[in-house]
This record gives C-alpha cells, sequence and structure tokens, in this order.
C-alpha cells in the first residue's frame, strides 16, 4: 500500500506503484521512502508511517512532512524555524537510545520533510485511555525509565518544554522514548535563546515557562504533571485548586497511595517555585533510591525486587538468583548482594537471570551464560529474551523463534510478534499497518485460541485480560470468555477478586468508577465507587460520592457483595486507613 503525501489530494490511498493514480503525485520520497498511511496531524504538519525501501528488510519508519496551518508570514517562518530546529536536536540527541533517530532531513516539491525511527507502541495518553490509571510502579517504572532521558539532554543544554503523556512512547519490549523536540529550547551558558515565546501545552506547563522563561526545573515539573495524570487519570488542570492554591490529586486516586516516598517525590517536582523543585533529574533518582552513576547516557534494568515479577515455579533458588546487571562504563556486568562486581566479562547487554541462565549479547550477538560466567548457549542471535516456561524467545533478522535451554529453535511463529510465554501461553500478535488483531500459542507452537482479540495480556493465575475495540474482558485458558468485554479497564486477579473500571459522566466531568468481578468473570459490585481497599480476609471498605448525602463508606463482602453504607463526615479532613477489618458477631464490622 501506498499513501499520497499531496496535501490537496482527495483520494491518498493507493497500491505499490510510482505515481499516485488519484492527482498523479510521485508516491517516493527520495526514491526511498514510500508512505503507507496517515498516524498524526498537528498545527506544524502531518505524521506517516512509511517503509524504508532501499533496505533488505524493508523497516518502518516515520515521515514528518511541514505543512503549517498558520497565517502571516511571521508565524510560518517561526514555524519553518522549529521544524528546521527539530531537525538539528533530533541529528544530535537521536544517538541516544531512548530518542527517536533521525534518518534524514530534506525538501521534496516545495515542501519539507523528516524521516525518522519508527518506535512501535502506544504513547502513554493511549495507554491511560485503554488500561486505566497508573498503578505506583508504573510511575515509579516512568520516573526511572525517563529521568536519564531528561539528563542527557539537559547535559546537551537542550530543554524540551512539551513532556506530556503524548510524547512518551512505551515501545513494545516496554522501553519508554521521549518523542518530539519541535518545542526545544537551546541554553548557552546562561542564557537561554528563544526567552519569550510560548510553546507547549499549558496544562502540564510551569508559570515560568507560561511566562517565555523556562528552564530545566520547567521539563521535571511536566514530567511531574504527567505523572498526576496517569496516576489518577484525571486533567491536570482539575488537580489544582486555584482557591486553596494546592494540588489536591491525592483526592482522585483510585486507590490510597502506599508509596509515601513516592508521594512526597512527586509533590516535590510540582512545586510552584522553582527554587523549592528539584534542580536536577539525578536529584529525582537519588530521591527513589535508584543507584545510578551517569556516564552519557545508559539504559536503566532495575532490579528484579522492582519488577516484582514472581519466580518462576520451576526455578532452583541458586547464586544466580542474587547476581544483578550493573553497568561498567558503557558495558555490562554482574555484581552480587553486596555489590562486588563477579564478573569477568563485560557484555553489550545483560538481563536478570532467570531459570538459572541470563541473556547477554557479547560482540553484537546475543546468547546465554550460566552463573559461572560460561556460554551455555553461543551467543548467535540478534535478540535474546528471558527463559519463561523452558522457552525464551530470540530474533534472527527480523523473525522471532522460541528455543529450548540446549539453544535449540523449536518454534517458529509465522506472525508479525510474539511474547514471551507464560503459564504455557504466548501471546501473538498479526500487525496489517491498519490494526492489529491477538492471539494464542502453546508451547508446542500450536494455536489454541484464535487471533481475534484488538488487544490481550499474558495469562496469570489461569485468566488473561484480553480487549474488543475500547472495552476490556477476561478469558480462560481454552479462550472462553468469563468476563465479557464491558469495562473500561481490569486490573490482576488479587484473591481471585479483580478490580473494573466503567467511565461516567455528569455535568462535563469525567469520572473512573470501581467495581469488582470474581474469577468467574460475576459481577461482585457494580462499578459505582472512587476507591475500592484491598481485601482484609473476606472484607474490604468502598468510597463513594452520593447526591445530597457526600461521601460514604461501604463494606464488602468477597462473597455477598455490599453489606452496609455509612456516611462520612468531613470527608476533605477525614483519611480513611484500613488496618484491619474483622467480623464481630457476623453483622457488625469495625475498624482499627
Amino acid at each position: 500500500m501506498s499513501y499520497c503525501l499531496n496535501p490537496a489530494c482527495t483520494q491518498p490511498q493507493n497500491s505499490d506503484v510510482t505515481f499516485c493514480q488519484s492527482c498523479g503525485a510521485k508516491l517516493l520520497l527520495r526514491e526511498r521512502y514510500r508512505a503507507v498511511r496517515q498516524i498524526g496531524q498537528g498545527g506544524f504538519g502531518k505524521t506517516f508511517l512509511a517503509v524504508d525501501q532501499d533496505l533488505p528488510n524493508k523497516p518502518a519508519c516515520v515521515i514528518k512532512q511541514f505543512s503549517p496551518q498558520i497565517q502571516g508570514a511571521s508565524g510560518l517562518q517561526k514555524a519553518t524555524e522549529l521544524f528546521e530546529q527539530e531537525a538539528v536536536q533530533l541529528n544530535i540527541l537521536g544517538k541516544h537510545p531512548q530518542i527517536p533517530e533521525l534518518l534524514a532531513h530534506f525538501e521534496q516539491d516545495g515542501r519539507l520533510y523528516l524521516v525518522q525511527e519508527y518506535v512501535k507502541g502506544r504513547n502513554l495518553a493511549e495507554e491511560l485511555a485503554q488500561d486505566g490509571a497508573f498503578s505506583e510502579a508504573k510511575i515509579r517504572e516512568l520516573l526511572v525509565g525517563l529521568l536519564p532521558v531528561l539528563q542527557y539532554i539537559h547535559d546537551n543544554q537542550v530543554i524540551h518544554r512539551d513532556i506530556k503523556p503524548e510524547n512518551i512512547i512505551r515501545r513494545d519490549d516496554g522501553m519508554l522514548f521521549l518523542v518530539d523536540f519541535g518545542a526545544v529550547k537551546i541554553v548557552t551558558g546562561t542564557a537561554v535563546l528563544g526567552t519569550g515565546s510560548v510553546i507547549g501545552d499549558p496544562r502540564y506547563m510551569p508559570s515560568e515557562q507560561v511566562r517565555g522563561k523556562a528552564s530545566f526545573t520547567s521539563d521535571l515539573y511536566a514530567l511531574g504533571v504527567t505523572s498526576l495524570h496517569l496516576i489518577t487519570g484525571v486533567d491536570p488542570a482539575d488537580l489544582f485548586d486555584d482557591g486553596e492554591h494546592k494540588w489536591v490529586w491525592r483526592d482522585y486516586l483510585v486507590a490510597l497511595i502506599e508509596n509515601q516516598l513516592l508521594g512526597t517525590v512527586l509533590d516535590r517536582m510540582v512545586e510552584k517555585a522553582t527554587n523549592h523543585r528539584y534542580q536536577s533529574a539525578i536529584d529525582i533518582l537519588k530521591s527513589l533510591d535508584v543507584d545510578f552513576t551517569y556516564s552519557g547516557f545508559q539504559k536503566i534494568i532495575p532490579n528484579p525486587s522492582e519488577l516484582q515479577i514472581p519466580l518462576n515455579r520451576h526455578t532452583e533458588v541458586n547464586k544466580s538468583l542474587l547476581l544483578k546487571p550493573v553497568k561498567i562504563g558503557d558495558k555490562w556486568g554482574y555484581e552480587d548482594e553486596s555489590g562486588k562486581i563477579v564478573t569477568k566479562l563485560l557484555f553489550d547487554s545483560a538481563l536478570e537471570f532467570s531459570e538459572g541462565v541470563a541473556a547477554v549479547t557479547y560482540k553484537g550477538k546475543a546468547g546465554f551464560i550460566d552463573q559461572n560466567e560460561k556460554f551455555v548457549i553461543e551467543p548467535q542471535f540478534d535478540e535474546t529474551y528471558s527463559f519463561r516456561d523452558g522457552l525464551a524467545r530470540v530474533r534472527v533478522n527480523k523473525n522471532y523463534h522460541f528455543i529450548d535451554p540446549i539453544g535449540k529453535i523449536v518454534i517458529s511463529p509465522k506472525f508479525d510478534r510474539v511474547y514471551d510465554f507464560h503459564e504455557g501461553l504466548a501471546v501473538v500478535i498479526i500487525d496489517n499497518y491498519r490494526s492489529e488483531k491477538y492471539g494464542f500459542i502453546n508451547t508446542k507452537g500450536e494455536q489454541v485460541i484464535p487471533i481475534q482479540f484488538d488487544g490481550a495480556n499474558s495469562f496469570y493465575n489461569g485468566s488473561a485480560i484480553i480487549r474488543v475495540g475500547n472495552l476490556y474482558g477476561v478469558i480462560d485458558k481454552t479462550g472462553k470468555i468469563i468476563a465479557k468485554p464491558q469495562f473500561h479497564s481490569i486490573s490482576d486477579f488479587k484473591d481471585n477478586i479483580a478490580k473494573v473500571t466503567k467511565s461516567h459522566h455528569q455535568n462535563e466531568s469525567h469520572r473512573e468508577n470501581i467495581g469488582l468481578i470474581n474469577e468467574n468473570g460475576q459481577v461482585i459490585v457494580e462499578p459505582q465507587f472512587r476507591y475500592i481497599g484491598d481485601f482484609q480476609g473476606r472484607f474490604t471498605a468502598a468510597l463513594k460520592y452520593i447526591e445530597d448525602k457526600g461521601y460514604c463508606y461501604s463494606i464488602i463482602d468477597k462473597f455477598r457483595g455490599i453489606i452496609s453504607t455509612k456516611e462520612v463526615p468531613n470527608f476533605k479532613d477525614y483519611n480513611i486507613y484500613i488496618k484491619e477489618v474483622e467480623m464481630i458477631d457476623s453483622v457488625r464490622i469495625r475498624f482499627r
């Protein structure tokens, strides 16, 4: 397929031909880049998914076409300068592994173009809309993953000025990317070039940026506001109380925040006074107790305890479980729990140990080592992932395969992408550029659940969350739907219970109401609450707002649903924290 880049073309979709069949425009840029479909549009132009036909595997890339919707010579000149500036900055900063690389910058047919690396995944605004509010763990992951990138661009004397969920992309392998460098400012010495211009999304920018005086701390503020938006699911404009002149983001949390350190860090990031904020990204990482030594740039791999990934039930507890990857200069090695470096070889990349071995890249090729640093599977692949269920995902050229513990390819799925195995099943994906469809294969490579869903998570505790359109449901390992797609988000099951949400619109406000389903897909409590706590044995408590009554809390029985509701006096000054819920005589509930 081809897509015509002539803005005046009325029928831009074409087959793989040289000239547009509608307007006659040439379809190849520089005889090399072929647009496939439009994926975005902004004030300065349009963005297209494309393929690079010069390379053997025809990799995907992104074309940005400069076609500003701006009137007046001065406005057009400013827009042109910003577009050219983005090219310059991408050429400099795109060497960082979490910033898209600039592939080409040129003029054709009187229009300016950028071609850059394609990051396949979802931006965080899409992730929020599809998956619901972020957990504390996901917010910490965001900060740990993106702050080193901000430190890198700030060290290169660049202020991004437009950090927001739409400009952060989570690639399909989990890595976070910072995109859209069209609004940056360049700092020389103590002066900021271009002071006086206001660019960016006002919902995320601090007051000094609104006045045209952005600084490095402005980016940290914007990342903080982005985090508040993601953890609450509420527009930033509604998270600040102008009457009280303070942030009220905790009032909108789905669940009361447990990590007080994280809450304190977020509060300081969004301080209105610049001197009261963190002054650098490294300072925030230190506050989060992240052991980070900055050396230009590096990819941080969290400790296994931070990832909170349960050990495979077949994994033996041995020395390898005590080893963790560590950055050594521009290479990687392993250290023990005391912090002592125990490896002699240095690797291009290194993952955590799983099922007794670790995936590493050595001299450009990927393989696996044991805890004695011996290669049990020689470096021979282009990319490797950790072993799960006795199989590891590897990539050779652009094709993914699964290998067994001796390195033999045992499954070669004929799909565009695959995920790792969990509980004997792996997600497989077919991507036709317009949409993706998801299904599952077993460890024999057999397709056991047809490719039919618009999204799917891996299996945990015998069930998997799936998406049909924008609604989420749950299936079992036979593919049977046990909770029909009707929710806007579903949490993982915990003690056979999962939290679900549905959007509620009233008086132009948007809110996610929370309910509960059990492992059989039965609705225990219809979505109606602002907050539902974790179960303490058989019971938990929940908060909701009732018209003419105010905030109320309810007691929920895991088996019987809501059993009592009581008004909460002076809710804004009332901090409920459930330490214990116990039955006194099968009727009354006491909190203490």
